[in-house]
């Protein structure tokens, strides 16, 4: 512990020259440091009388040969160290617990300011979304009041509800609601036998998605036609269809196919010779994967296993977690552009359904080695056209559907059932416009 030492004498004489404190003072004369028992600080005094500190005196004299406040001729030899009887020392570990203990209020006052910045953010936040639940909750209730929102008692039961929305400005109404309901279906839906259709217009749309859980539909469009090439994913609420969301797409070309990852978390769309991956949460691009020919249809098998149907009648599988090429490639016996994919996975089944205009083909892939696959079966071929194949994990059953060549053909839904590998089962043969209620096609 050093002691800062205060020299006091009984007559204090003042200052000769130079406005110099006295020497007999409580600083050095020339660094103004108190003086100390030790150390460099040390009291010494001249042959004429001032008293300097030792380190200060010494270096003075390196320079110059004299006195710094008389200037009368001084040497190191002249020196002597002064041992003085009054001494005031000043404990100076002191000093160096109070700086610590600014410095730990200095932290502690900017760490509650960042907490309360943090906090009134929070806030903003909170009555910004309170603001926004306040008028989806009007909205809702006014729907509710005006009766155009009906749906099941049982909010789970969401594939039997029925909605009745009033068309937003741009879009149509049919002009007749036809009864499709089955006696049984009727008394869960309240009594009424009707569904009634909510019909949207949307510019250049040639495919769709729905979410089933979220009641979201997602419609390709284009915003105008002073942008031909410019295109957007409408997100159609089919409980509220008065709050509509946009997902403004990145590049050029027309839409082909979109779809909606299992997770319902991102969106497959096949543009031009790319396949793109687009949040649903932020609308920002996450992955694009580019190819040498056009992309006609894609289809997701997990969360990070994404197929695209290819112009020349092949499949190309890619792993979104590998920047890399694609995993493998699956060719149909004929090139022509695939239109429709659909991947079923459910307990033992892994197979790849892919459709042309003509043709519907089925891979059977391996449970484990995704870098490998069999011949493609031939399900269907029909003389029509086919529009798109759908799969429904649950009991794995294909629906196929058909329109006929003939301009008074009415448009046929084949449902097939696989029992084994390659092995299918068709079921009924359904017109569109057929009151019957589509059925699990049974395993016989």
């Amino acid at each position: 512990m050093a002691n800062c030492v205060e020299v006091l004498s009984d007559d204090d004489a003042p200052s000769t020259s130079g406005g110099f404190k006295s020497a007999d003072g409580e600083d050095c004369p020339i660094c103004a440091e108190c003086y100390t028992s030790e150390g460099d600080h040390v009291p010494h005094s001249t042959r004429c009388g001032h008293v300097f500190c030792a380190a200060c005196i010494k270096k003075w004299l390196r320079q110059s040969k004299t006195c710094p406040i008389c200037k009368k001729r001084c040497t190191k030899k002249d020196l002597r160290r002064m041992y003085v009887q009054n001494l005031h020392c000043v404990d100076t570990s002191l000093v160096a617990t109070l700086r610590q203990e600014v410095e730990r209020h200095k932290r502690i006052a900017a760490e509650r300011k960042e907490q309360h910045l943090k906090a009134a953010a929070e806030r903003d936040e909170c009555i910004r979304e309170n603001k926004r639940l306040k008028l989806e909750l009007a909205s809702l209730t006014n729907s509710v009041a005006r009766g155009t929102i009906l749906c099941a008692p049982q909010q789970a039961a969401a594939s039997n509800a029925i909605c009745a929305m009033p068309p937003p400005p741009g879009s149509r109404m049919p002009s007749c609601s036809r009864p499709l309901l089955s006696e049984g279906q009727q008394r869960v839906n309240g009594g009424s036998p009707y569904l009634r259709e909510y019909c949207t217009e949307s510019r250049g749309a040639l495919c769709f998605d729905m979410s089933g859980e979220q009641a979201t539909l997602l419609l390709p469009s284009q915003p105008g036609p002073w942008l031909a090439d410019a295109w957007m994913i409408r997100q159609i609420s089919m409980i509220a269809p008065q709050s509509e969301g946009q997902i403004h797409l990145p590049g050029r070309g027309p839409v082909r196919d979109v779809r909606l990852s299992p997770s319902a978390q991102r969106l497959c769309v096949a543009i031009d010779k790319r396949i793109r991956v687009v949040s649903m949460t932020s609308g920002h691009e996450i992955v694009q994967k580019e190819l040498a020919f056009p992309v006609l249809s894609c289809a997701w098998e997990a969360e990070n296993m994404v197929y695209a149907g290819l112009a020349v009648g092949r499949v190309s599988a890619f792993d979104l977690r590998m920047p890399s090429g694609p995993l493998q490639e699956l060719s149909s016996p004929r090139r022509q552009g695939l239109t429709s994919l659909a991947c079923m996975h459910t307990g033992e089944v892994r197979a790849l359904v892919a459709a042309n205009s003509q043709s519907t083909y089925l891979w059977d892939l391996p449970l484990q080695d995704a870098a490998a696959a069999s011949e493609p079966h031939v399900v269907c071929t029909v003389a029509g056209t086919i529009e798109s194949v759908a799969v429904d994990q649950g009991t794995a059953t294909l629906a196929v559907s058909v329109r006929p060549c003939g301009p008074q053909g009415t448009a046929i839904h084949k449902l097939y059932n696989y029992h084994a590998r390659a092995q299918w089962t068709v079921g009924q043969l359904l017109p569109w416009h057929s009151p019957s209620i589509l059925a699990p096609v049974s395993a016989s």
